[in-house]
């Protein structure tokens, strides 16, 4: 080590964990995390000295024990909770060093060389702070901050909260979102060419720790970062384990609108200008949200949560209009599509994949005798009608739920611009668990049927009798039944509704969760039906493409091993029951339930709203956003959401939500707290 400043590294530690006890000790192919982190930090060409500082609580006492055996480190014991006390003590003590370098023992893979560009930095532009957090470019772990003595000495004068002597570089950098007092302050900003800040090298959780005992396992303990990152790219099932969605209370607070959704509103103005509505879906755009106090855009999710491109981060609830079934991310699901990458995605034949997946949906979906593949709902919705007007020789459609966006269905909503009239008339609605309804449809215009088409459960009950009734008339009117299980399929029963309420159907539409967020539907039914596959023209590029036959095949796997429908269906019992106890405690329930929809509960709002629909909607998304939620107007469950932490995040978040909601409500002008613009409906699709 050699520098003509003296540079002093403070590497602050303690064994109290309320997430993992005890990580610095962990063992890492044989030694201690903070061993394994004090070897990497010694390497450095810049560091003078190292402490370790941590606090006089003797939880510690066995991390001073450990620590004494290492040559060359020194061991401050200070504050248990003003670390930023402990670090201004050590500068004194070391007689007001040039450079005082902050490293945290959550970081075994800390890199020396990251270490000495930053002091580098920070001498070379004479700065008060350097490091590189500003702009975040380099794996979560590999945190570096330097700063010189009389900054520290500012900042110790200088602060007065709680939050910022813990976190002691706070009130330098001012990146926190607590409301904490910020310094003015010269800062240098660390960044690299490419940016790895997706990767989580931390230590936090035990999933962390398994990870990094993996890294230890394989590559040497002096492995620069770049050497780990060409490892991980060389292992891409460790990588895909990697991927990084902290939910990190600590940090979070109230912060303005304006702030928090700086990027997301600024991204918005480009993406405006080259795609309509800046989304795919109407549901995913702005309109459904109180633009201006809502993210627009996600950058990336892991189990049930996800991160808006300005690094806010939420427990999902929409979970991309219902695909993830299991979570973001899901790791045997990922790993089954990384193999498959490895092989091929397209090819000029079919794969085998096709056949694997078809018999196992033969296996489980009562209806399924045939199978065909698509890649949206709407591809094999159009598909069963198609093949129904073959079969039957008849054109008109009956319609009694949400099927898509092509003409035969959406021209019977009233987003039916573009659609011929001609289309239009042959599609005829008719009520959901209202027989008579359909009896009346059927006689008004008699064998003209082909098809009834239904979801067989959905956000209302589901009237058996109903379900029994309308096949046995489509049985003796030769009209083809159609179940559409887009969305119950793989979330009220592996088999659909179908196999949970005893009614088969002749064709059977299935997608959303049957890939865990891979793009995949299914067209399933009666062979002497399907058989017209055949000669009907239902054909596309990539309705064969291995890596959604891939993920179908290893979530429903997942579903079966870990018998994971129940699980979630669990858990939202429970989510269900504590979320009306909160509305019912604040004396909401006049006009405000969940519905005990267990698989996919509704938010209900009843006629006894005291205020405008639309604003209470804006007002309701607007407070679920700011604590950290994303809900629509029902709560989409995945296997992820059953967790403990994240049943009792919600709980925690919706009550906070609610008392929020109760004072806009109880005041004079519900209005004056709205932040952002009043959402818009797209058009009802169900009841």
């Amino acid at each position: 080590m050699h520098s003509k400043n003296r540079v002093l590294c403070v590497v602050q530690v303690r064994l109290e964990s309320s997430r993992l006890p005890n990580k610095a000790l962990a063992n890492l192919a044989g030694k201690p995390m903070i061993v394994r982190m004090l070897e990497r930090i010694k390497k450095s060409k810049l560091v003078n000295k190292i402490y370790i500082a941590t606090g006089i609580d003797s939880s510690n006492d066995p991390l001073v024990k450990e620590c004494k055996k290492i040559k060359g480190v020194n061991i401050y014991r200070g504050s248990n909770r003003n670390v930023l006390k402990r670090f201004y003590e050590i500068a004194i003590l070391e007689k007001k060093p040039d450079v005082i370098v902050r490293l945290t023992a959550d970081c075994p893979l800390i890199d020396c060389n990251l270490i000495d560009n930053v002091i580098s930095l920070l001498i070379k532009e004479k700065t008060d702070y350097a490091s590189n957090i500003l702009d975040r470019t380099y794996p979560d772990g590999l945190d570096v901050e330097a700063f010189t003595f009389p900054t520290l000495k500012k900042t110790y004068q200088s602060v007065k909260d709680n939050f910022s002597k813990e976190h002691v570089t706070t009130y330098m950098h001012g990146i926190s979102k607590k409301k904490t007092k910020i310094g003015k302050f010269r800062k240098s900003s660390l960044k690299n060419t490419m940016d790895f800040s997706f990767l989580r090298w931390t230590v936090d959780e035990i999933k962390d720790l398994e990870f990094i005992k993996q890294i230890f396992k394989n590559i040497s303990n002096y492995a620069s970062w770049e050497q780990i990152l060409t490892f991980l790219y060389q292992n891409p099932i460790l990588l895909m384990r990697n991927r990084e969605v902290p939910f990190n209370e600590s940090i979070k607070d109230e912060v303005s609108c304006r702030d928090r959704y700086k990027d997301s509103n600024n991204f918005f103005k480009r993406s405006v200008n080259a795609v309509p509505l800046a989304s795919q879906t109407f549901s995913k755009s702005y309109i459904q949200w109180p633009k201006g106090a809502t993210p627009l855009f996600i950058e990336r999710g892991q189990d049930a949560s996800v991160v808006d491109i300005d690094g806010n981060h939420y427990l999902d609830y929409v979970l991309g209009l219902l695909p993830i079934t299991l979570g973001y991310c899901d790791f045997d699901v990922d790993k089954a599509v990384m193999q498959q990458i490895n092989k091929g995605t397209i090819f000029s034949l079919p794969s085998k994949l096709e056949t694997l997946l078809s018999e196992k949906l033969i296996e489980i979906i009562p209806s399924a005798e045939y199978v065909r593949f698509g890649k949206n709902g709407s591809d094999v919705t159009t598909a069963a009608i198609r093949i129904a007007r073959a079969f039957t020789s008849k054109n008109l459609i009956a319609v009694a739920g949400y099927h898509g966006w092509h003409d035969w269905y959406i021209g019977s909503s009233t987003r039916d611009l573009g659609v011929p009239k001609e289309i239009k008339n042959l599609t005829k609605k008719f009520i959901f668990n209202d027989i008579k309804s359909f009896k009346n449809l059927i006689t008004k215009f008699p064998n003209k049927f082909a098809a009834a088409i239904i979801e067989p459960a959905g956000l209302i009950k589901t009237d058996l009798t109903f379900l029994r009734e309308l096949k046995k008339l489509c049985k003796k009117e030769n009209i083809v039944l159609i179940f559409d299980e887009i969305i119950s399929g793989f979330r009220i029963d592996l088999g659909g509704a179908q196999k949970k309420f005893g009614v088969i159907p002749d064709i059977s539409c299935f997608g959303k969760g049957m890939a865990n967020g891979y793009p995949l539907s299914a067209i399933v039914g009666k062979k002497k039906i399907m058989k017209l596959m055949e000669d009907i023209f239902f054909s596309t590029t990539f309705g064969g493409d291995t890596i959604s036959l891939a993920a179908s095949l290893a979530t429903i796997n997942k579903i079966q091993k870990y018998n994971t429908i129940f699980k979630t269906n669990e858990a939202g019992k429970k989510i269900v029951t504590n979320l009306n106890q909160i509305i019912q405690e604040n004396r909401l329930d006049n006009f405000l339930k969940i519905s005990r929809n267990y698989w996919w509960p509704q938010i209900i709002v009843n006629s006894n709203l005291p205020l405008r629909s639309d604003v209470f909607n804006s007002l309701l998304r607007q407070e679920f956003l700011k604590n950290g939620l994303i809900i629509g107007s029902t709560l989409n469950l995945c296997f992820a959401h059953a967790q403990p932490e994240n049943i009792n995040n919600t709980i925690n978040k919706f009550n906070k939500t609610l008392k929020n909601l109760k004072v806009f409500i109880d005041s004079k002008n519900p209005s004056k707290y709205l932040r952002g613009s009043l959402i818009r409906n797209t058009f009802s699709v169900r009841r």
